[in-house]
């Protein structure tokens, strides 16, 4: 069995948990919108809530009386959820094989290291881009299902697709600290606080005027959901930054795996 389809088949279980639990999110809170727009009251709760809170689920840029902006207020948990399933699978791709004593099997096999990386780099990208796919299809599934309000289908594939090339720049992240960790738990946990740090980075910069820099380490101001809403189009600009990042850790984490010693 090749490298590639050995790794599929190890992620298999943690990738259906995972895929199950963003599509459950998906069909429950979009599902949920015309029941809460609707309500007169809750809208005036969202009025009432303090501006800080505002700005971080993006109601100070967008409307959440309307299916677009109540859809991106609320899919920044997805993008949360994405992150971390991502930092997962990549900060232990490399770091798993040590833990588990296949290391020395492995990096002998008669195959190069370049092979072993592009094979295990590319299972993790499969998923990733399956995982996507799958969340746009359960959104799609509940706009034509369930919502009866007018939408833009633009603005739902380019928020998924902004957030696929966030989750590629945390991977390629994830492959470059999963080629300095040995342990499996330890690389597990530092992609964990990797996005729950861009996170509270997110929530800070919307504090104070003072804190606003904090922004620059968020996930959630390199996707630029408002900027889709309101034009119907990817925030290039930043997506280039990801891209750049996913190029260059890809790139680093490549060259420290051709050097990295076997420890057994």
């Amino acid at each position: 069995m090749s490298i590639f389809k050995q790794e599929l088949k190890f992620h298999r279980n943690s990738f259906i948990i995972w895929a199950v639990v963003m599509v459950l999110f998906v069909f429950v809170y979009l599902g949920s919108y015309e029941a809460i727009a609707m309500d007169e009251q809750m809208m005036k709760v969202y009025e009432k809530l303090p501006e800080a809170m505002k700005k971080a689920y993006y109601m100070d840029q967008v409307n959440m009386a309307d299916i677009h902006g109540y859809f991106v207020s609320t899919f920044m948990y997805l993008i949360i959820l994405m992150g971390i399933y991502t930092a997962i699978s990549t900060a232990t791709v490399f770091a798993k094989e040590e833990d588990r004593r296949t290391a020395e099997f492995l990096y002998t096999r008669p195959v190069t290291r370049t092979n072993i990386f592009a094979q295990k780099i590319l299972s993790n990208l499969t998923g990733l881009i399956l995982m996507h796919l799958m969340v746009l299809g359960a959104i799609f599934l509940t706009l034509t299902g369930i919502i009866t309000a007018d939408y833009e289908p633009a603005v739902f594939v380019y928020v998924v697709m902004s957030t696929f090339f966030v989750s590629a720049a945390i991977g390629a992240v994830g492959w470059l600290i999963s080629t300095f960790l040995t342990g499996e738990r330890l690389a597990s946990s530092f992609g964990i606080g990797l996005v729950l740090g861009s996170y509270m980075c997110h929530i800070l910069s919307g504090l104070a005027e003072e804190l606003e820099p904090f922004q620059y380490f968020s996930l959630m101001y390199y996707t630029d959901l408002p900027f889709i809403v309101q034009n119907s189009a990817l925030p290039w600009e930043k997506t280039a930054i990801m891209l750049l990042i996913f190029v260059v850790s890809g790139g680093l984490a490549h060259f420290r795996f051709q050097s990295k010693d076997i420890h057994v």
